[in-house]
């Protein structure tokens, strides 16, 4: 009672499509938890969302060369770790990539319904949607 699922296609490659959905059932997924969060407000009738908090770096992508240069420096380039690492890198970056296309999707979506999504995060690397500074939101 009173409990809503919803379900995603996880599908993730660099040739994959995204799409934004207003049936829980059916939300895309869009390789962040923001996406589902953008596809759920719209679907309960959110007309205006600001993103706040979603900087869009990646820490741990800025932290793997260091490592992977530790590594090669202990072990050489035919290690286990270093490819692991390297296999990390490629994961990161694909996860981005499919991000970035997934937040333009969502951007057309709400465009064409009439929906504003604005970024009101400090600094941070997402520049699909429009910036709005917070403090102007808070009054």
């Amino acid at each position: 009672k009173n409990i809503l699922y919803y379900g995603l296609n996880e599908e993730i490659s660099p040739s994959s499509s995204t799409y934004f959905s207003e049936t829980p059932l059916n939300f895309g997924y869009g390789a962040t938890v923001t996406y589902p969060a953008l596809q759920l407000g719209i679907y309960m009738g959110v007309r205006k969302i600001y993103l706040v908090g979603v900087d869009f770096a990646s820490r741990e992508l800025e932290a793997l060369p260091r490592e992977i240069r530790a590594m090669v420096a202990q072990n050489g380039e035919d290690t286990q770790a270093y490819n692991t690492c390297l296999n990390d890198v490629h994961w990161i970056e694909a996860h981005q990539q499919y991000a970035i296309k997934a937040f333009r999707t969502a951007q057309r979506f709400a465009a064409y319904r009439g929906i504003s999504i604005m970024n009101a995060s400090r600094g941070g690397q997402l520049e699909v949607y429009p910036r709005v500074r917070i403090d102007s939101l808070l009054g």
